[in-house]
């Protein structure tokens, strides 16, 4: 069964404070892994890059949705929403528009 956006808050919530941990975690190690891509100039279709990209969405698919199409909007409103701007930006400035290249880039070939 997919998981859409709507569905996800109430995924969310219902996660214990361990799972909660876990996958903040988990995704802070996946964007500091594409920021420190991106300091190293790694070309965003590298498999570097889309070996993240699918951990991301495998990521994404446990909170958000498996929806490649929603994925993409997520990932596009890193670049735009303000919380996830400064979020991001704070890791490494620029990443936002880095990972939504990458993911532009790359969509076709995740699972």
């Amino acid at each position: 069964m997919k998981t859409s956006a709507r569905s996800s808050k109430k995924h969310v919530t219902n996660i214990t404070p361990e799972q909660k941990e876990s996958l903040d975690l988990e995704a802070k190690t996946i964007m500091e892994s594409f920021a420190e891509n991106m300091r190293n100039i790694v070309n965003v279709e590298d498999e570097k890059n889309v070996a993240l990209l699918q951990a991301h969405f495998d990521w994404a698919k446990k909170v958000v949705t498996s929806s490649k199409i929603e994925y993409l909007g997520m990932v596009k409103k890193y670049s735009t929403d303000q919380r996830n701007l400064q979020a991001l930006n704070s890791i490494e400035p620029g990443l936002p528009a880095y990972i939504k290249i990458v993911a532009m880039r790359n969509i076709a070939k995740i699972n």
